[in-house]
C-alpha cells in the first residue's frame, strides 16, 4: 500500500508533482542494548517515473550519506558500466550543464558526489552535512543517474581520445591503464 510522503519542496519534480511516494510503514531495526542507541528507522520511497525504490535509513551520524545502487551486470569486459559511471556527471535531461550537480552539492555543505563500479553494480554517492542538504541535491542527482545526456563529445573528452601529440587520453582510459 502506498501513501503520499511528506517531501520537502526541493524534491518536487516540476513544482507540481512529487517525484516519490512513500511505500508502506517505516521499518524499525532494533540495535543491540550495548550500542546505547534506540535503533534505526528505515523508510522506503518509490520514484514515480522509473519505479526505482529509495531506502532511507536514519542512522545517528554527523554526516548524511546517500548511496544509489544501479545494477550493471554485463556479459563482456568492454567497460560500459564504468564508462556510464563517468558520463552520468556530464549533465542530464533537466540539468544539462556539466558540473551542476557537484556545484549544487557544494552549496549544500557536501563533500561532493562520487561513484564506483563493481562487477554487477555501480554505486553513486553523496555525503552532506544535513538531511535537508541531501534532499536538496537528490532530485538533481537522480536526474543525472536516470536521464544522462550521453553526448558523443562527452564520451570523447571523458572516456577516450588522442591528444594533439597522438597520446591516448581520457579519464576512464587513464583509470583503466593505471
Amino acid at each position: 500500500m502506498s501513501t503520499e510522503a511528506t517531501i520537502p519542496p526541493s524534491a518536487l519534480g516540476d513544482g507540481k508533482q512529487p517525484l516519490f511516494a512513500k511505500e508502506g510503514s517505516d521499518i524499525f531495526i532494533q540495535k543491540s542494548s550495548s550500542s546505547g542507541s534506540d535503533g534505526i528507522r528505515t523508510s522506503v520511497y518509490k520514484h514515480f517515473e522509473s519505479n526505482m525504490r529509495v531506502v532511507v535509513c536514519r542512522v545517528p551520524s554527523p554526516i548524511y550519506t546517500l548511496n544509489i545502487y544501479v545494477p550493471t551486470a554485463v556479459t563482456d569486459n568492454k567497460g560500459l558500466p564504468h564508462t556510464l559511471e563517468h558520463l552520468i556527471f556530464c549533465g542530464s535531461k533537466r540539468y544539462p550543464a556539466r558540473g551542476y550537480v557537484d556545484l549544487l552539492a557544494a552549496h549544500n555543505f557536501s563533500r561532493g558526489t562520487n561513484a564506483w563500479t563493481a562487477n554487477d553494480h555501480t554505486c553513486y554517492t553523496l555525503d552532506a552535512a544535513s538531511e535537508d542538504a541531501v534532499a536538496n541535491v537528490l532530485p538533481v542527482f537522480l536526474d543525472h543517474v536516470l536521464n544522462p545526456l550521453l553526448h558523443e563529445d562527452q564520451f570523447v573528452t571523458e572516456v577516450y581520445h588522442y591528444d594533439v601529440t597522438g597520446k591516448e587520453q581520457g579519464v576512464v582510459f587513464s583509470e583503466m591503464a593505471a
